[in-house]
């Protein structure tokens, strides 16, 4: 019981603060700045996920770390379908 116990205390130590810091915006709230995103009213690098909405459908989502798109990354149609799909990895692209 004692060693579940740990476990679980150390899992909920190294994923709080990923969960805490992330959040998400829509991409009127960023501006690109030496092609890395920022918050407008932010000098420090995006990290969360944004998301693009069009007729109050989701169009792109993406993931950024420190400015760069980098995770998972979705396109939609206008009906809801999924479009797009992939990854990017330090700015690079790779659909699946």
């Amino acid at each position: 019981m004692k060693k579940l116990t740990i476990i679980f205390l150390t899992i909920l130590v190294c994923f709080t603060p990923r969960i805490a810091l992330s959040n998400s915006v829509s991409a009127e709230t960023l501006v690109e700045r030496n092609g890395i995103m920022y918050i407008k009213i932010s000098n420090k690098p995006f990290t969360g996920s944004m998301i693009t909405m069009d007729d109050s459908r989701f169009t792109h989502v993406a993931t950024f770390v420190d400015g760069k798109k980098d995770g998972p990354y979705k396109v939609y149609h206008a009906n809801g379908r999924l479009m797009q799909k992939g990854i990017f990895r330090d700015g690079i692209f790779f659909p699946k």
